[in-house]
């Protein structure tokens, strides 16, 4: 069995001062903090709760803020808070939550205003910003609105929404746009009920949409939302006209199915058979008699028998009879032969069925083929077609008349003003030119007319010449002007302002212009300034922008705008500036030099006194802004001398501690080396830390208890 040790979590210690952690608690048994150091921190990682102390003084609360809407304590107020007794963080101190300290929530921001609480630092706050899903909607300090929650002050069925709008509660629709805050609001609730049986979806038309409720329908048309609303429930009980029950689907009464039997009528609704069956036997399919006999009957191969009809006129067109001799139909108004072939069929019943000569309509499309093949069929779409070729003395269409073949026409055409020729509309003057040479001229948009040619020139192109239109194109790259031939070159030059030059021998090629400005070199030598050994007269200003109007100031000889370098600058009589000079390098001064009272050296600016001192053994002294003033040097000590003392050694201006070291005692505030050995007692005022392993005698005194340890460990 192992025993595991149980580690129990220390009650919180919540303070905004941590100089207020305890040194001790009964918490942690055994364990005090001395030297004036607090407990912050406590560490269980090795099964044992043991607290950590520290100079709990030196403890900094952030200097940023943060907001929080946790309450650690209640104890305690907004603020910046420490828990004395923290699982230890990274690093020491120990229980300040890696320097971030742990923002405690001041319960009137909470509560009262619903905001969040800004730390501003130990124990201080300010109510920040509205807690999540709260608004302040009237400007003061309270966010006194619930987002979603709290209704709206005008209006109907709403609350507030995002940016203190009012928004329409669930289900319930603007539908009339109102506005959600205004009139009355919201005053459409999506499902609720609009009729009988009826619930309103959604809105339509400025109103709420009003539907029948699931498994209701409008069958008599009355409206959802008027009269009897939605009367019929699908699967409900009905009646169908011929009294058979069944039930409601949709609007449709469908009957129960019931079983055939004599004397009774059958009624049922279905898109298949009302009545089938499979004859497995050679039996008749169906048989059906009177007293004198069988009268109808469908045999097992499907053919069927009908009993024999000598009435004068049928009971309706479409009744077929057996005469005993022929089998006939009824066509409405006369008995027609089916068996007798000389009879043909009658004039009524072609009428009907064949286009007459003349004066008669037909639906359906009509072909006409030579051939009289009955594989034939007319396209679809077509109204009339001719397989061959049709001829007439007029040919009429009352809208259009299309081809889809070639159309030759052998003797004058006459058509309207409007012709279109290669999918372009032309309109045609309605009269010819008004004299000979006249042409015509569109307009752009298909409307022609008689004008004057434009000229009289025309042109063609010759060899190696392309025209199209008005442009005329050279085909190759070699042309002859005048006896002289040109080769040009095979594409355009590399950049705009390019010239076409010649070799002398015609070859023509891209180069860059020549300045038809240009100037000889003598000329050039008279007006500026060449590159070495030249003299000018006048000023000569170089500017660094190079703007035309600058000019150089009077009387100088040269002036440069911008800043001037160079390995060596000379000046035979005199080198000036009027703004700053800077010598970054070394400088060499050769004789005097003559500065204003200001001087910057090394970054820092001082100010001469405007006169020499008034008498010798003056000094210099500065204000500490850079101002010097003549002063007596009040510094008289020339003849002190110094001598190290006990223990000490003096080197120059330094003084060092001795190796080794006599005397009644030596007062350090930290002490740290490799070795450090009193002869007869190392004692400390405050805290001894030993890092690293320490040897003692035999005898050691704790908390005024002395023990004497055995010389050697234990056996076993």
């Amino acid at each position: 069995m192992v025993l595991v040790p149980l580690v129990y979590a220390a009650t919180p210690q919540y303070v905004s001062d941590p100089t207020e952690c305890p040194s001790e608690d009964a918490q942690f048994p055994g364990q005090k903090c001395s030297g004036g150091l607090n407990i912050c921190g406590v560490d269980d990682s090795t099964g044992t709760e043991v607290t950590q102390c520290y100079d709990n003084s030196t403890i900094s609360a952030p200097g940023s803020t943060t907001s929080s809407n946790t309450q650690y304590t209640a104890s305690l107020g907004g603020g910046y808070i420490i828990d004395c007794y923290a699982d230890v963080d990274a690093a020491a101190p120990y229980c300040d939550n890696n320097g971030s300290w742990l923002c405690n929530r001041d319960e009137s921001c909470y509560t009262t205003q619903k905001r969040a609480t800004t730390c501003t630092g130990a124990g201080a706050f300010t109510c920040g910003d509205c807690r999540s899903g709260y608004q302040d909607c009237t400007g003061d300090s309270t966010c006194e609105v619930q987002t979603n929650v709290t209704n709206y002050p005008t209006g109907a069925n709403n609350n507030y929404g995002a940016s203190c709008a009012a928004q329409c509660d669930t289900n319930y629709l603007d539908c009339d746009g109102g506005g959600e805050g205004a009139g009355d609001g919201c005053e459409i609730l999506d499902g609720g009920s609009c009729g009988t049986n009826a619930v309103y979806d959604g809105c339509s038309a400025g109103a709420g949409n009003c539907v029948c409720s699931s498994g209701y329908n409008d069958c008599d048309a009355s409206g959802a939302d008027a009269g009897n609303g939605c009367e019929i429930q699908t699967g409900a009980a009905c009646t169908t006209a011929q009294g058979a029950t069944g039930t409601y689907n949709g609007c449709t009464c469908v009957p129960t199915k019931s079983y055939f039997q004599t004397g009774t009528e059958s009624v049922y609704a279905t898109s298949g058979s009302l009545l089938w069956g499979t004859q497995l036997g050679t039996g008749k399919l169906v048989s059906m008699s009177n007293a004198d006999g069988e009268q109808f009957a469908v045999y097992n191969s499907g053919a069927v028998r009908i009993g024999t009809f000598t009435e004068g006129s049928g009971t309706g067109a479409g009744t077929l009879r057996w005469t005993g001799g022929d089998f006939q139909g009824y066509t409405g108004s006369a008995w027609v032969s089916f068996t007798a072939a000389a009879s043909g069929l009658s004039q009524s019943v072609a009428d009907g069925r064949y286009v007459q000569q003349q004066g008669d309509t037909m639906t359906g499309g009509l072909l006409i083929h030579s051939t009289n093949d009955t594989s034939v069929s007319i396209e679809n779409g077509l109204l009339l077609e001719i397989a061959g070729t049709s001829s007439g003395w007029v040919l009429h269409a009352q809208d259009s008349i299309t081809s889809s073949g070639t159309l030759v026409v052998e003797g004058n055409a006459l058509f309207a003003s409007t012709l279109t020729v290669g999918g372009v509309t032309y309109t045609f003057p309605t009269s010819d030119g008004t004299s000979s040479g006249k042409v015509l001229a569109t307009d752009g948009n298909g409307n022609l007319s008689w004008t004057d040619a434009a000229g009289g020139t025309s042109f063609t192109a010759g060899r190696g010449l392309a025209l199209s239109a008005s442009v005329l194109t050279l085909n190759g790259s070699t042309l002859t002007l005048n006896g002289v031939t040109y080769t040009f070159p095979t594409s355009d030059g590399s950049s705009s302002g390019k010239i076409l030059a010649t070799d002398g021998a015609g070859n023509l090629s891209w180069t860059d212009a020549a300045d038809p400005n240009a100037i000889t070199q003598a000329t050039a030598d008279a007006r500026y300034v060449m590159v070495q050994g030249d003299t000018m007269t006048g000023g000569l200003l170089i500017n660094l922008g190079g703007s035309a109007s600058a000019s150089i100031d009077s009387s100088l000889a040269l002036e440069v705008v911008g800043t001037m370098s160079g390995r060596i600058l000379h000046a035979q009589d005199l080198l000036t500036s009027s703004g700053g000079l800077i010598a970054e390098g070394a400088t060499t001064l050769n004789g005097t030099v003559t500065f204003g009272s200001t001087v910057t050296l090394n970054g820092v600016t001082y100010t001469f006194p405007t006169s020499d001192g008034s008498a010798s053994g003056k000094v210099l002294k500065t204000n500490s802004a850079g101002q010097l003033s003549w002063s007596a040097d009040i510094d008289t000590d020339t003849n002190t001398t110094y001598s190290a003392g006990q223990g000490l050694a003096l080197n120059g201006t330094v003084f060092t501690l001795n190796s080794t070291l006599t005397g009644s005692s030596l007062d350090f505030t930290t002490v740290s080396g490799a070795l450090v050995h009193a002869q007869d007692l190392l004692t400390s005022s405050g805290g001894l830390i030993v890092e690293g392993s320490a040897v003692f005698g035999s005898t050691l005194r704790l908390n005024g208890v002395t023990y004497t340890f055995p010389t050697s460990d234990g056996s076993a």
